[in-house]
């Protein structure tokens, strides 16, 4: 029996290795290669739209689709800079549905930096519509840990798509060819999962804001915290909201997806679906992702953990009455409306109706003898017993 437990576990192990783009790492790959796992973006944050672009992990691939033709491309933020004095060669495993040889750009930067003129490089597509890997020599770039991926010059269409399955800094055009021609390379992205383009629907009014919630500014003893509850029409699986912080010194908070469960205090008791932290520099969008979740009540909590300070972008107006309901002990005045800031990824349904009227809670307490819903407790009791007995 251990030795059919071994045997599977071996198996399992094996299986895994294969589809993982730093399962064959070693000194000639960069150790936080980006790449996709089961709906997930590892070793760096993409969002889900660009210029011209949309985006969506779809098993072990980003698949990436074009709402207009000119200039298309992604942002993807890396974890870490990669030193290409180092690391001399970019590679890149990409499929794409048009049929003709067609020009990509990349532009790149150091981590915490956008694209700027005059750091970037061409570089050309097969016709083939077949996966195929693309080398970029990056030597003298200096570090890099932001790039921007113009998957075309002029996309051909608006129904074409492109799928990558992985990039990675090598030290040299031997050793990433050497990988892509491996058991690894071949079998990264193999697996590709029907799933659709992301739908942003907002849950504050508007995409404008106030100033906002200074959630660092809190009853003493308590973190401070602000939470938006809502109630999902369809699956989803990313949260946007507008953060403001110091211009030089980070702030820190820590964000908790719960699945609503009867109450406010009971929810933040129980297992979140998802968490991760996030630290805050500037005034920002911030895209949290997290795996796919299915359509009913959730409540999103963002609390403050340290840093200069951190304030939370608020609208006077959810998208709808009865749809969004919010929470916060920062201090403010109670009569001020926060609603805050942002929009939720969803997967497209045929109603386009995201948001649904929220469920009330139910009481935290057995009414008193003095309250007169106790007879109702007290009817349905009654008839609960005839049921019973008339099944016998």
């Amino acid at each position: 029996m251990f030795k059919k437990f071994v045997v599977v576990v071996l198996a399992c192990v094996l299986v895994l290795s294969l589809f993982s783009f730093s399962a064959n790492a070693s000194d000639a790959m960069h150790d936080k290669p980006v790449y996709f796992s089961k709906g997930e973006v590892k070793n760096a944050e993409i969002p889900f739209k660009g210029h011209n672009t949309t985006a969506v992990v779809a098993g072990d691939v980003l698949k990436l689709g074009f709402t207009g033709v000119a200039d298309p491309g992604i942002e993807i933020k890396m974890v870490e800079n990669v030193d290409t004095n180092t690391y001399k060669v970019l590679a890149f495993k990409v499929m794409k549905t048009y049929d003709q040889t067609i020009k990509g750009e990349i532009y790149y930067n150091e981590k915490g930096l956008a694209a700027v003129g005059g750091k970037s490089v061409k570089f050309d597509y097969t016709e083939s519509t077949d996966w195929q890997w693309i080398f970029i020599n990056m030597e003298g770039k200096g570090n890099v840990g932001y790039l921007r991926f113009d998957v075309f010059e002029d996309a051909p269409s608006t129904d074409t798509l492109a799928y990558v399955a992985g990039f990675g800094f090598f030290k040299t055009q031997a050793d990433a060819e050497a990988y892509a021609n491996s058991e690894y390379g071949e079998n990264l992205g193999k697996r590709i999962d029907d799933v659709g383009f992301p739908v942003e629907a907002w849950f504050s009014k508007t995409g404008d804001f106030h100033v906002g919630t200074w959630i660092n500014q809190h009853p003493e003893g308590e973190p401070g915290y602000f939470w938006t509850k809502f109630n999902a029409n369809s699956s989803f699986m990313g949260i946007n909201i507008f953060l403001f912080g110091h211009d030089t010194e980070e702030s820190y908070a820590t964000w908790k997806l719960f699945k609503y469960d009867k109450n406010i205090e009971k929810t933040l008791q129980s297992e979140p679906a998802a968490t991760g932290d996030l630290s805050c520099i500037g005034n920002n969008w911030y895209l949290i992702r997290f795996n796919k979740q299915e359509k009913g009540q959730y409540l999103f909590y963002l609390e403050y953990t340290g840093g200069e300070y951190l304030v939370v972008g608020n609208h006077e107006e959810p998208v709808g009455e009865g749809l969004i309901e919010y929470g916060t002990n920062a201090n403010y005045s109670a009569a001020d409306k926060r609603y805050m800031t942002g929009s939720i990824f969803f997967e497209e349904n045929e109603s386009g109706i995201y948001y649904v009227p929220i469920v009330a809670d139910e009481p935290e307490t057995i009414p008193s003898t003095g309250d007169v819903s106790l007879i109702g407790y007290a009817a349905m009791a009654f008839i609960s017993v005839l049921i019973k007995k008339k099944k016998y």
